[in-house]
């Protein structure tokens, strides 16, 4: 008895393993799969950076479990909402009272990652004293809690942010944070992408307009 014991003991642990196992393949395979989703969408759109934001919006949504998510760019002055998922119509009309907003009045959480260049990880947003009643107001039209937003580096310059947003309260975990600032660095590529296109574009207006003014 005491050795069939030890021996169910045993095949509980290695069916437990086996299921961590194959959940962590899991999530790799999904991980692997959505950047590589992001990447094609960023070759295939040289022009326009929107479609990549979309795709990335909804990929932060589904990989960490999010309860909406939302993709946000800065010119230096002003921050612009520029890709949302699953938002409530309340929070898309607060959103259309909210932004563009200046960037350096950081009322939202999105401006402070940014303007701090750190991720921010909140666990209890509503029950947060440190931040803004913007901020409890945005989390109470969209029905979340926890938040993580990672800002968008080039360089050592912000130019935006992801943010993630959950119905539960806790911290995200580091896979997702290591997660959000991949589509991040996405992101960023398919900026500088657009930038450099339009800049070969207007140096060869320019050569033309030469040429045919000789």
């Amino acid at each position: 008895f005491a050795r069939q014991a030890v021996i169910a003991i045993e095949n509980v642990r290695l069916f437990n393993e086996l299921q961590d196992r194959n959940r962590e393949i899991t999530e790799n395979l999904e991980q692997q799969t959505a950047t590589s989703e992001i990447l094609k969408v960023i070759a295939s759109s040289p022009t326009d950076v929107q479609p990549v934001m979309e795709v990335i919006a909804d990929n932060a949504l589904r990989l960490c479990d999010g309860l909406i998510s939302s993709v946000y760019r800065t010119d230096g002055e002003l921050i612009y909402e520029v890709a949302t998922r699953n938002f409530t119509s309340e929070g898309l009309e607060a959103n259309r009272t909210y932004y563009p907003r200046p960037l350096a009045n950081d009322s939202s959480v999105s401006s402070r990652a940014i303007l701090q260049r750190s991720i921010l990880n909140l666990p209890d947003v509503l029950n947060d004293t440190s931040l803004p009643e913007l901020t409890h107001q945005y989390a109470r039209a969209n029905g979340f809690n926890s938040l993580l937003v990672v800002p968008l580096m080039r360089d050592q310059e912000a130019i935006g942010s992801i943010g993630v947003a959950r119905r539960e309260t806790g911290f995200f975990t580091e896979k997702q944070i290591a997660l959000l600032k991949i589509f991040a660095a996405q992101a960023v590529i398919a900026i500088e992408n657009v930038r450099l296109f339009n800049e070969t574009q207007n140096l060869l207006k320019q050569t033309e307009q030469r040429a045919a003014e000789l």
